[in-house]
C-alpha cells in the first residue's frame, strides 16, 4: 500500500512539472522599489497615445516605460483627482479619460490640459451620481456612458448636460436592477447591455423598455448561474459569452439561458485554478485568460478545454508575483500586464524570444544534475546529453525529466569523473565522454563506461576538451597536454601531437581546446596559441596566429569554437571576438564589439537553417546575418540562464533546435520562433523644460496652453535660451533597449542618432523659426519614421525685430541727411577759407623746398662717409680672414664660406698651420669659427676683438689647447668690454668652435701642443685603434658643435652649454676637449647657427639641425669645391626671397 501510495506521488509530482513546464512564462516585477504609487493595482489602460495608466488604492499612475507620474488627490484643489482609491478607468472616444474611485465618484480627465473634472453624488440632487464609489466604468457603440457603483446602482450620463439617470433595485419590482452593487457592465455584439452584481446575479438591460432580465445561481438547477456574485462579462471573438462568478467560470448559451460551469478541481492540474474568477480577457491573439482571486492567471484552451495556469513560486523569482489577480491588459504591442492585490504588476511580451530554459531544481530529482553546463549532444536516436559540473545527463524530453550518470569511486564502470567537458558519438555509434578526469567510452546497452587515462604510453593528459572523429574513422582528442590519435580496434593511443619550440610545423600550443574537420576534409585545431591546419600524411602543422601588423590576421590566439557555414567559411571564436577565416584567401575578417557582438569572448557558434549564425558569448546570445554583417543582441531579459555562457556548451539538432549552455543551466529554442518584434512604438514629446525646469499646464509661470505631449507650437523670447525636450517611444517591451534620433530642422543639418539617450538641450539658437523633429524604435530596431514634432519661435530680442531695424533705417536716413546737409555748408566755408591759406602756404613751400633740398645734399654726403667707413671696415674684416690659397697648402680639402648679413658682420673664422718640430711630426693647425653678438657694425666690433684675442693666444701665447684657448678667450672679450661687474654698460659676447689637429702618428698625438689638453675621447672611437700613421683631432665648444662624418653616417660632438665674455659667462668654467682619431674618408664641419636657423621662403621653417645633418651625408662624398657648391646652392634655395635672418660661416675639411 505505502509502494502504491508512493507511486502515486511520483507521478503527481512529475504532472505538476511537466504542467508547470509547458505554462512558464518568465515575468517582469513592477512595484513601488521602481515607482509605482502603491502595490494593489486595480485597473489598466493603454490611451490614444500610448501612455500607460495604472489605478491603485493610492493613487492614479502614468507610466512611460521608464518613469512613473503619480497622480493624487489634493483636497485643496477641486480640479485634482476626486480620490485615491482608483476602482476602474477607461478612456472615451474623444480622448477623454474616466476614473472610477472608491470614495470620491467619478472624474474626467482632460490630458491636454491637465485638468480634473469632478462628478460625486449629491443627496439632494437626483441628477447626481448615485453613489461615490464607482465599481465600473463602461462606453457602449452609441457613446453612452454608464457607470456602475457600490451600494447606488447603474448610472447612465448624459454627456451634454451633465446630468445621471439612475437605475436601483427595487424590491418589489422584478424587471428592475437585481442589485445595487454593480461590478461589471458589458455590451455585447447584439448591442445588449448586460450587467453583473455582487449579490443579485446577472442582468440583462433592455435599453428601449428599461428593464431587467436576471438570471441567478438556483441551487437545484445545474445550468443556472454558478453564483450570484458575477464580477466579470465578455463576449470572445468566436460569439462564446463568459461570466466571471465568486464560485467558477460560466459559458453562458444566452438562446437556452443555461450556463455551462468550468471549477477547480483538486485532481486535475488542467481545471481552473481558483474558483473566484475576478476578470476575463480576451488577447489579440484569441487567447482566453481568467483572473482568479487566489489560483493566479489562467489561459484557457478551448479546444482542449483546458486551464493552463501560472501562478506564484517563492523559489523562482521570475514566475508572477502574486496570486490574486485584479486587472490583465494587454497593449498595442502585445505586451502584458497584469495588476495583483498586493504585489505591483507584472509583465511579460508574447511576442519576446522563445528561449526554453533548464536549470537544476534542488526539490526535483529528476532535474538537471548541475547548473554548470559544458557540453552538449545528441545522439542518432535523438537522445540529448547533458555534460554538467556533477555528471552527464541524458534528457528525456518526453517525460522533461533528466537520468543522471556520475562517477561512483568504488564502481569502475560508471563515469571516471564528473566533469564533463565534451561529448562525441563515433560512426558505429559509440558515445565518447571527455571529462577532467580521462576518456570515457559509454556502452548504451549495459549503461556502464569504459575509461581511457592517461599514462606514459597513452593519453597524454586526462583533462579532454574536445572530441572528433574524421572521415576516415579515426578519433583525435584534444587535451591540456596535446592532441591524441586513438586506434578504436586496438583499443589504444598510437600518435601524440604536442608543441616543440624549435619545430615551427609542430602544433602552436599543447592546449587543445577545439578540434574540427571541414567539408573537404582538413582537420582544424584551436589552441590556447593559434589555430593549426594538420596536414596528417606528413604530421605537419600549419599555424594561423595573430600578427599585430596585419589587420587581416586571426584576432586573437585563443580559439574557443571552429565553425565551417554553408559558403565554406570558417568561422572561429577567439577570447577576442567573432573571426571569418576565407580559406581561399587565406585572411581572417574580425568581428568584435565595437562591430556589435555583445561581448568579445565568443564560446560557441551554431548555423541556423536560413544561414545565420547564433553565438554564445559571455555577455549573452548573439544572432549574426553573415550578409548584412548585423548583430541582434539576446540578454537574460529575453530567458537566457544567464548573459554568461560556457565553452563546448552549444549544439544543433537535427530539428534545427539550438542548446546553448552556461553558468545557469541551458536553454533550448528553435531560431524560427525567435521573431523581431514588428510593432512600431509611438512616439511623444514627454517633457519640456526651460533652464532645466519642466513646463506643466497648470503652472504659474508656464506658457503653455496644453500639454507639452498635445502643443503643436512653442513661442520663446530670446532670455529663454536654453531649453530641452524629452522625447519617448512609448513601446514596453525591453524599453531600455528602445533607439532614438532627433534633430533641428533649421539648425541641425542632419538626424543625430543618440542610442537609448531620449533627452536633448539647445543653448542659445539665433531667433527665428524651427521644427524640432524625434524619431524611436522598439527593442528590436523597428523604427516609427515619422516620428513627432513641434514648431520653435524663437523671437528676437525688441532691439533686433522688424520694426527696430525700420527705426534704424529712418534714424539713421535722417542723420544722414541731416550730416550731408552739415557737411556741405562747412566744406563750402571751408573751401573759402582754404583759398586764402593756400596761397600763403604756396610761398612757404617754395622757401621750405630750398631748404629741403640744401639738408638732403648734406645728408647724402654724410651718408657716403658712413658707407665708406663700413666698406672700409669690411675690407679690414676680410683680411682678417685666412687667406683660402695659403690655407690649401697645408689643407688642400677644405673650403669655407663667410656670408655676413650686412657689410660687416659678427661671424669670423680663423685658421692657423704650425710647421712640423720632429721627424714624426708633419705639422699641426688650429681652425676657429666664432659667432659675436648682434650683426653689422656692433657684430663686427665684437669680432675684432675675438679676432685679436684668437691671435693673440695662439700666435704670442702658444696655446694649441681647444678648450684653454676658449677659457683665455672668454676672459680677454669680458675684460675688453668691462663686463666683468653687474653694472657693465653692454652685455656681449660670442659662441665659437675650435679644432686643433695634430698631422703626427698617434703615439706622439700631442707632442707638438704647447698647452697640454685634459682630452675626453668621443663614444664613436671609444674602441683602442691600433697605432696607425693617421692624424687625430681634439675639439672644444662654446655652445657650438663639430660635425663630422665617417662611413655615411653623420655624428654631432656638442659643445659646452656656456657662451664666451657675457656677463653671466663664468671666467672660471673649463670647457672640455674632445678628442677623435681621423680616418682617411673623414669630413669636419665648423660652422654657426645661421645656417640652421634661417627661415625658408615657401613653409616659414628654419632649414633645422636634421635637414642639415642629412645634406652634409648626402654631400660627403664628394669634392671640398662641389660640397662648397652644393651647400650654397641648398641654402639659397630654402631662402629663396627671404631675407637673410643671421650672418652665416661655414668651415669644412677633410682628409681624403
Amino acid at each position: 500500500m505505502t509502494f502504491i501510495c508512493l507511486v502515486i506521488l511520483f507521478f503527481l509530482n512529475l504532472t505538476t512539472h511537466l504542467f508547470a513546464k509547458e505554462g512558464s512564462i518568465k515575468f517582469e516585477h513592477i512595484s513601488i522599489e521602481q515607482g509605482l504609487s502603491q502595490n494593489s493595482v486595480h485597473c489598466i489602460l493603454q490611451d490614444s497615445k500610448g501612455f500607460m495608466w495604472f489605478g491603485t488604492w493610492d493613487g492614479l499612475n502614468k507610466y512611460d516605460g521608464y518613469s512613473f507620474t503619480v497622480i493624487k488627490n489634493d483636497p485643496d484643489n477641486p480640479n485634482s483627482l476626486s480620490g485615491n482609491g482608483i476602482r476602474s478607468i477607461i478612456e472615451d472616444r474623444s480622448g477623454y479619460l474616466w476614473i472610477g474611485t472608491e470614495t470620491g465618484g467619478l472624474s474626467k480627465f482632460d490630458q491636454e490640459k491637465e485638468t480634473f473634472t469632478r462628478y460625486q453624488h449629491k443627496p439632494d440632487d437626483p441628477a447626481s451620481l448615485s453613489h461615490n464609489n464607482v465599481r465600473a466604468i463602461y462606453e457602449d457603440s452609441e457613446k453612452m456612458l454608464w457607470i456602475g457603483t457600490e451600494g447606488g446602482g447603474l448610472n447612465k450620463f448624459d454627456r451634454e448636460k451633465e446630468t445621471f439617470a439612475r437605475y436601483q433595485h427595487t424590491p418589489d419590482d422584478p424587471a428592475s436592477l437585481s442589485h445595487n452593487n454593480v461590478r461589471a457592465i458589458y455590451e455585447d455584439s447584439e448591442k445588449m447591455l448586460w450587467i453583473g452584481t455582487e449579490g443579485g446575479g446577472l442582468n440583462k438591460f433592455d435599453r428601449e423598455k428599461e428593464t431587467f432580465t436576471r438570471y441567478l445561481h438556483h441551487s437545484d438547477d445545474l445550468s443556472s448561474l454558478s453564483h450570484n456574485n458575477v464580477r466579470a462579462i465578455y463576449e470572445d471573438r468566436s460569439g462564446y459569452f463568459w461570466i466571471g462568478t465568486e464560485n467558477g467560470l460560466d459559458k453562458f448559451n444566452r438562446e437556452a439561458a443555461q450556463f455551462i460551469h468550468y471549477k477547480n478541481k483538486p485532481d486535475d492540474p488542467y481545471s481552473l485554478s481558483h474558483n473566484g474568477v475576478w476578470l476575463i480577457f480576451e488577447d489579440m491573439a484569441g487567447g482566453l485568460w481568467i483572473g482568479t482571486e487566489g489560483g493566479g492567471l489562467n489561459k484557457f484552451d478551448p479546444e482542449k478545454e483546458k486551464f493552463i495556469s501560472y501562478k506564484n513560486d517563492p523559489d523562482d523569482p521570475r514566475s508572477l508575483s502574486h496570486n490574486v489577480i485584479w486587472s490583465v491588459y494587454e497593449d498595442r504591442s502585445g505586451v502584458f500586464w497584469i495588476g495583483t492585490y498586493t504585489a505591483g504588476l507584472n509583465k511579460f511580451d508574447r511576442e519576446k524570444a522563445q528561449f526554453v530554459h533548464y536549470k537544476n531544481d534542488p526539490g526535483n530529482p529528476h532535474s538537471l544534475s548541475h547548473n554548470v553546463v559544458w557540453s552538449v549532444y545528441e545522439d542518432r536516436l535523438g537522445n540529448i546529453w547533458i555534460g554538467t559540473d556533477k555528471g552527464l545527463d541524458r534528457f528525456d524530453r518526453e517525460n522533461d525529466q533528466f537520468i543522471h550518470y556520475q562517477n561512483n569511486p568504488d564502481d569502475p564502470h560508471t563515469l571516471s569523473h564528473n566533469e564533463v567537458w565534451s561529448l562525441y558519438e563515433d560512426h558505429e555509434g559509440t558515445l565518447w565522454v571527455g571529462t577532467y578526469g580521462g576518456l570515457n567510452s559509454f556502452d548504451p546497452k549495459s549503461e556502464t563506461f569504459t575509461h581511457h587515462l592517461n599514462t606514459p604510453d597513452k593519453l597524454t593528459n586526462n583533462k579532454i576538451k574536445a572530441i572528433s572523429e574524421d572521415r576516415s574513422g579515426t578519433l583525435w582528442i584534444g587535451t591540456e597536454n596535446g592532441l591524441n590519435q586513438f586506434d578504436r580496434e586496438k583499443a589504444q593511443f598510437v600518435t601524440h601531437y604536442k608543441n616543440d619550440i624549435g619545430d615551427p610545423h609542430s602544433l602552436s600550443h599543447d592546449a587543445v581546446w577545439v578540434i574540427y574537420e571541414d567539408r573537404s576534409g582538413i582537420l582544424w585545431i584551436g589552441t590556447e596559441n593559434g589555430l593549426n591546419q594538420f596536414d596528417r600524411k606528413n604530421g605537419k602543422f600549419i599555424r594561423y596566429q595573430k600578427d599585430y601588423n596585419n589587420p587581416n590576421s586571426l584576432g586573437d590566439n585563443w580559439i574557443l569554437s571552429i565553425y565551417e557555414d554553408r559558403h565554406n567559411m570558417l568561422w572561429l571564436g577567439t577570447i577576442g571576438g567573432l573571426n571569418k577565416f576565407d580559406p581561399r584567401k587565406k585572411i581572417f575578417t574580425r568581428y568584435r564589439e565595437k562591430e556589435g557582438l555583445p561581448n568579445d569572448v565568443v564560446y560557441g557558434i551554431a548555423e541556423d537553417d536560413n544561414g545565420r549564425l547564433w553565438i554564445s558569448t559571455n555577455k549573452g546570445l548573439a544572432r549574426f546575418d553573415p550578409k548584412t554583417e548585423k548583430f541582434k543582441n539576446y540578454d537574460v531579459r529575453d530567458g537566457l540562464q544567464s548573459n554568461e555562457f560556457n565553452v563546448g556548451a552549444y549544439h544543433k539538432t537535427r530539428r534545427g533546435e539550438m542548446f546553448f549552455g552556461g553558468i545557469n543551466g541551458f536553454n533550448i529554442f528553435h531560431p524560427s520562433d525567435v521573431k523581431d518584434n514588428p510593432h512600431i512604438p509611438p512616439l511623444v514629446i514627454s517633457d519640456f523644460q526651460i533652464f532645466n525646469e519642466s513646463l506643466k499646464v497648470k503652472d504659474e509661470n508656464s506658457f503653455l496652453q496644453k500639454s507639452v505631449t498635445y502643443t503643436e507650437e512653442i513661442e520663446l523670447s530670446y532670455k529663454e535660451s536654453v531649453f530641452s525636450f524629452e522625447f519617448t517611444a512609448l513601446h514596453y517591451a525591453y524599453p531600455e533597449k528602445n533607439q532614438y534620433a532627433y534633430m533641428m530642422e533649421g539648425f541641425d543639418k542632419d538626424w543625430i542618432y543618440s542610442g537609448t539617450r531620449r533627452f536633448v538641450t539647445y543653448t542659445n539658437l539665433p531667433a527665428g523659426r524651427y521644427i524640432f523633429r524625434a524619431r524611436g524604435s522598439n527593442n528590436d530596431g523597428v523604427w516609427n519614421e515619422q516620428g513627432v514634432g513641434i514648431k520653435i519661435i524663437i523671437t528676437p530680442p525688441p532691439w533686433k525685430t522688424w520694426w527696430a531695424y525700420s527705426l534704424y533705417v529712418v534714424m539713421l536716413s535722417g542723420a544722414v541727411f541731416g550730416y550731408i546737409r552739415h557737411i556741405t555748408k562747412a566744406q563750402a566755408e571751408k573751401l573759402e577759407h582754404q583759398q586764402k591759406v593756400l596761397e600763403q602756404e604756396r610761398l612757404a613751400a617754395e622757401q621750405l623746398e630750398r631748404k629741403v633740398e640744401e639738408r638732403t645734399q648734406e645728408l647724402k654726403e654724410k651718408n657716403r662717409q658712413i658707407m665708406d667707413s663700413i666698406r672700409y671696415a669690411q675690407m679690414i674684416q676680410e683680411s682678417l680672414l685666412p687667406n683660402p690659397d695659403e690655407v690649401r697648402n697645408f689643407l688642400p680639402n677644405s673650403f669655407s664660406i663667410w656670408m655676413p648679413r650686412d657689410i660687416v658682420g659678427g661671424d669670423i673664422f680663423h685658421i692657423d698651420f704650425f710647421p712640423p718640430s720632429g721627424k714624426a711630426d708633419r705639422g699641426s693647425f688650429v681652425v676657429a669659427v666664432i659667432d659675436c653678438t648682434g650683426h653689422g657694425v656692433p657684430g663686427a666690433f665684437v669680432s675684432m676683438i675675438a679676432s685679436s684675442g684668437l691671435r693673440r693666444i695662439i700666435r704670442d701665447e702658444g696655446c694649441h689647447d681647444p678648450a684653454e684657448i676658449l677659457k683665455r678667450l672668454n676672459f680677454i672679450v669680458k675684460m675688453s668690454l668691462h663686463q666683468d661687474t653687474e653694472y657693465a654698460l653692454s652685455d656681449d659676447g660670442l659662441d665659437a668652435a675650435i679644432c686643433f689637429i695634430q698631422l703626427s702618428s698617434v703615439s706622439e698625438e700631442l707632442s707638438s701642443a704647447s698647452c697640454q689638453p685634459s682630452v675626453k675621447t668621443d663614444p664613436f672611437f671609444k674602441k683602442k685603434q691600433p697605432k696607425t700613421d693617421n692624424y687625430s683631432l681634439i675639439f672644444a665648444g662654446a655652445r657650438l658643435p663639430l660635425i663630422y662624418t665617417r662611413d655615411g653616417e653623420v655624428m654631432v660632438i656638442k659643445g659646452d652649454r656656456q657662451s664666451i665674455g657675457y656677463k653671466k659667462s663664468d671666467l672660471n668654467f673649463n670647457f672640455t676637449n674632445h678628442t677623435a682619431i681621423i680616418r682617411k674618408g673623414m669630413c669636419f664641419y665648423l660652422l654657426s647657427d645661421g645656417f640652421a636657423d634661417q627661415l625658408g621662403e615657401k613653409s616659414d621653417r628654419r632649414f633645422g639641425t636634421k635637414r642639415l645633418k642629412n645634406l652634409l651625408r648626402k654631400i660627403s662624398y664628394l669634392s671640398f669645391d662641389e660640397q662648397k657648391k652644393k651647400i650654397i646652392e641648398s641654402f639659397e634655395q630654402h631662402k629663396g626671397e627671404n631675407e637673410r635672418q643671421d650672418d652665416v660661416t661655414v668651415v669644412g675639411f677633410g682628409f681624403l
